[in-house]
């Protein structure tokens, strides 16, 4: 859960921003759904795993201007939060190893007895 705080304080800070005449519940609600309607690290959208599909809003009724404002609080917060999300990923991919550490093989002495991994037969050796 620590992992969402500072995605949770950032959306509650851009939609105080815009929405100032908000309570703090509402705004705590509006920024929790701005993420719970973006992709995770596991790439789920939790609104689509509820719901099966985004909550939309029909053409025949037109928001009110609070109903508006509040959208494009949503929609500047969840903007913030991808692009969080994707700053996270890369950081995560920069700092994953490759492979296994190789430098204590490296610096063995020449002809020194090592087991080697063969793909059908497993390990082998000492060689």
């Amino acid at each position: 859960m620590e992992r969402y705080h500072a995605l949770l304080r950032r959306a509650y800070k851009i939609i105080s921003s815009e929405l100032e005449d908000a309570s703090k519940e509402l705004t705590l609600q509006i920024a929790v759904k701005a993420i719970n309607d973006s992709a995770g690290p596991d790439r789920l959208v939790p609104t689509l795993l509820v719901f099966g599909a985004y909550p939309q809003m029909t053409n025949n009724s037109p928001p009110s201007p609070s109903v508006v404002q509040r959208a494009e609080a949503i929609r500047k917060a969840t903007k913030e939060v991808r692009r969080l999300y994707a700053t996270r990923q890369v950081n995560d991919a920069l700092g994953m190893r490759n492979g296994p550490n190789t430098l204590t093989t490296l610096n063995l002495p020449l002809q020194s007895k090592v087991r080697v991994w063969r793909e059908k037969g497993g390990w082998l050796g000492p060689h």
